[in-house]
């Protein structure tokens, strides 16, 4: 496999540094006010940590792709909001990250729905592969398992570690979950039973997916900066892609072909799964995690503590101008009987739509 070398561009803050630590050790969310400071303080820690392969400054498309309607927000009751999901029908899931709960929402007329009560600190949730449960995965060494219809919790299950990630089979018999400790678990995804664990690093799991035709997962090492292929069966790992820096959310296409990872050292890799090659291109923030579009024609790539959002065509290989969306985007998702975006702001606690 082979990397491309690029130009890296110079950030615009200019606040001082202030020590800091990463969002998910801490005990305390980033404050408005802490974001350009806490902001600079990331760049400063991760200019020490190399980068692997060569980063190229892209040039902006003059197409309208990545340009988002005006997005309007949607006040959560309990501030940090971390991530968000949908069923693809309509229904959003969103976690309170240090209120311990999930509020699901109406996505058409963004409306609460309700909310669960969970274990401590939810950071990782997705939907059934039938949109019939919500997998949260908790810091509190735990996936919790809720039914979105009734809103009650109707499951617990024990993990080793604080499960940061959960991904399900696309054939819905099979859940993974990465943990802080760098496990991977693969479990019955009807009782919670682990069926295997493999340990692929000290650091958190913090990005992991599953490609269409259930035959690969994939990971991201937060600290080693590794991008991890493993059989979907044995988890053994079969390419490891060292990009460096701090590897967050992943993308996959529909066709296997291409995965698209964001970076808090600042950029975002695409990966050439055919031939292991890929290309860094530097973001305009540190980069967290990836939101593709229904047909993976161009992917958002959110700015953590920069509060602004940035558009990767995958087909033409050009990335829009970042647009701000508040103070602290994390993580979203594109609701398919919507057709909107729905992403978080860790900072403001809130959740913004719109359209692309």
């Amino acid at each position: 496999m082979t990397a491309t070398l690029f130009a890296a561009c110079a950030d615009p803050i200019a606040a001082p540094a202030k020590p800091g630590v990463h969002p998910l050790s801490a005990m305390e969310g980033p404050t408005v006010a802490d974001t350009a400071s806490a902001t600079r303080a990331r760049l400063v820690e991760l200019a020490s940590r190399p980068n692997r392969g060569a980063m190229q400054a892209l040039v902006e498309s003059p197409e309208s792709v990545g340009v988002a309607s005006t997005p309007f927000v949607f006040w959560m009751p309990m501030p940090n909001v971390w991530a968000a999901t949908s069923n693809g029908r309509g229904l959003g899931a969103v976690s309170n990250l240090y209120d311990h709960s999930v509020t699901f929402i109406n996505i058409a007329t963004t409306t609460t729905a309700g909310a669960v009560y969970t274990n401590w600190f939810p950071t990782g949730l997705a939907f059934s592969t039938d949109g019939s449960r919500l997998f949260v995965g908790t810091q509190g060494g735990t996936v919790d398992v809720i039914d979105p219809v009734s809103l009650t919790r109707i499951a617990r299950w024990t993990v080793f570690g604080d499960a940061f990630t959960v991904a399900p089979h696309p054939n819905g018999s099979i859940l993974y979950s990465g943990t802080n400790f760098g496990y991977l678990h693969r479990m019955d995804a009807s009782n919670g039973a682990i069926f295997q664990t493999e340990r692929k690093s000290f650091w958190p799991i913090n990005g992991l997916a599953v490609n269409v035709a259930g035959t690969r997962v994939y990971a991201t090492n937060w600290a080693d900066g590794q991008f991890l292929e493993l059989d979907a069966t044995t988890l053994v790992t079969l390419r490891t892609w060292n990009l460096g820096g701090v590897t967050q959310g992943i993308a996959l296409s529909p066709n296997g072909n291409r995965a698209i990872v964001a970076n808090e050292a600042g950029y975002v890799t695409d990966i050439d799964l055919r031939t292991g090659d890929y290309v860094n291109y530097q973001v305009n923030g540190l980069g967290f995690g990836v939101v593709p579009n229904l047909t993976f024609g161009n992917v958002g790539i959110t700015l953590a503590y920069a509060g602004r959002y940035q558009t990767y065509g995958v087909q033409t290989r050009v990335l829009r101008p970042a647009f701000s969306l508040g103070a602290d985007i994390r993580r979203g998702v594109q609701d398919a009987a919507t057709r909107l975006f729905m992403v978080t702001d860790f900072g403001l606690g809130r959740v913004n739509f719109f359209r692309q």
